[in-house]
């Protein structure tokens, strides 16, 4: 997320803010253990530079990806990595779909 925010960045993407351009990115774990804060740091420039240009890469392949009217918008593409909990599992109105199919056919 923080290079595809970044990417908004540079391409001018924030209201407000014209002209920049990203020179940190940092993602920040809170353990709440004596470990404390933990952050790993993209300062680099060219380091920088290369991430916010692969995820540009990325997301403009996943656009045009999508874009196509072949590419199935699947609301489970990998069941073997269900999460246990999904926040958003009751928008895909999943579980009522698949008890409809299982009654598809049978009369009441």
């Amino acid at each position: 997320q923080l290079p595809l925010e970044a990417m908004i960045l540079e391409q001018g993407g924030f209201e407000d803010i014209r002209d920049a351009k990203a020179s940190y990115a940092g993602y920040w774990k809170l353990t709440g253990n004596r470990k404390g804060l933990e952050i790993t740091a993209i300062n680099q420039q060219d380091v920088l530079e290369a991430t916010i240009e692969s995820t540009s890469k990325g997301f403009q392949e996943l656009i045009q990806t999508y874009a196509s009217a072949n590419t199935p918008f699947a609301c489970r593409p990998d069941p073997a990595r269900v999460p246990r909990y999904d926040d958003y599992k009751h928008l895909a109105r999943l579980d009522e779909w698949a008890n409809e199919e299982d009654t598809e056919g049978d009369s009441a």
